[in-house]
């Protein structure tokens, strides 16, 4: 293989993996230059690299919520009966404002992550990581923190999530190499 496809390749990896932790480095950018440069097969493998490095970030913020989740972590701030002055998180409450534009933000952001969290507890969760992983419905970087504490296993969240990410940028390849055409 020529050395500067593996550089794409490798680029491709790092980008995604930089991408799936941080909102101002699109993966998507990246594979589509690689598509509207590069032969259908690199840009494909290109496609699948930058899936496996969004796959390996979005665990990583998995593991990473789950960790936080944990009672060494942010738990000193979840206490489990404290309804009248928390929010709700899961099982437990997050302590916040009792009034004010902040609280109701917080409490809303707890709300949707626990609903959030049901499905994903659910057999439904490799489902509902693949659509968002394809779709971007729910934001992916956001059911990865509520996977993570959700507690879902990471053979059930990475290959959904390997899956769903590598479809959506085959499809950003062949609609570019479509239009290219």
């Amino acid at each position: 293989m020529d050395t500067a496809v593996l550089a794409l390749l490798g680029g491709a990896l790092l980008v995604g993996l930089v991408s799936a932790t941080t909102a101002l480095l699109p993966v998507e950018v990246y594979v589509l230059g690689a598509a509207a440069t590069q032969p259908t097969g690199v840009a494909l493998a290109v496609a699948v690299a930058a899936g496996m490095g969004q796959t390996v970030g979005k665990v990583a913020l998995l593991l990473s919520a789950r960790g936080a989740a944990s009672p060494g972590g942010l738990g000193r701030f979840v206490h489990q009966r404290s309804s009248r002055t928390g929010a709700h998180l899961g099982g437990g409450v997050l302590v916040v404002p009792r009034a004010g534009p902040r609280a109701a933000l917080a409490r809303a952001a707890c709300d949707l992550t626990a609903a959030a969290t049901r499905w994903l507890r659910s057999r439904w969760a490799p489902l509902v990581v693949l659509v968002s992983a394809v779709a971007g419905v729910p934001p992916l970087m956001l059911l990865s923190v509520a996977a993570g504490v959700a507690r879902v296993p990471v053979r059930r969240f990475a290959p959904a999530c390997f899956v769903g990410r590598t479809a959506r940028f085959v499809v950003v390849v062949l609609v570019t190499g479509a239009v290219a055409t």
